[in-house]
């Protein structure tokens, strides 16, 4: 929430889960459930995801040129399981298009997920394609 809004904005986003700046997109799971990312810049190296003014996951990127690299995708626990990564990652690729990035990629590294195959495997149910011989690094190509 921005320090200068008002205390009827900071109402409307804590209890009633309505964003109120133009710059929030919303997301709606398949449950009906509404969270928030708001940008504050067209290619940002951060984006948080919340609902009810709290905080509910985060994904972090790097952009190069025609280049976008998932560096992380979090979503709390309490809310896994629900569709909001997947609706997340929906929103993540419509985005890159839009954005005129030709190709994503996601580094996924067994030292570093509990689950890496059930990761793994999400991806790849988006289109995405291993590339690396290791099996870390998976791409999606928008062309």
């Amino acid at each position: 929430m921005r320090k200068n809004s008002s205390w009827i904005d900071q109402l409307k986003y804590r209890w009633c889960n309505i964003h109120p700046y133009s710059d929030a997109t919303s997301i709606t799971t398949n449950n009906g459930d509404v969270f928030w990312i708001s940008l504050d810049e067209s290619r940002p190296a951060e984006i948080i995801i919340g609902k009810n003014a709290r905080f509910c996951g985060v994904i972090r990127f790097f952009w190069d040129q025609d280049v976008l690299e998932i560096c992380d995708l979090r979503i709390l626990g309490k809310y896994r399981s629900k569709g909001l990564g997947s609706q997340v990652l929906h929103w993540i690729i419509e985005y890159a298009r839009q954005e005129n990035i030709h190709q994503i990629l996601a580094i996924v590294s067994p030292e570093n997920y509990y689950d890496f195959d059930r990761l793994m495997n999400w991806y790849l149910r988006f289109g995405f394609h291993k590339e690396s011989p290791d099996g870390k690094s998976i791409i999606m190509n928008l062309l």
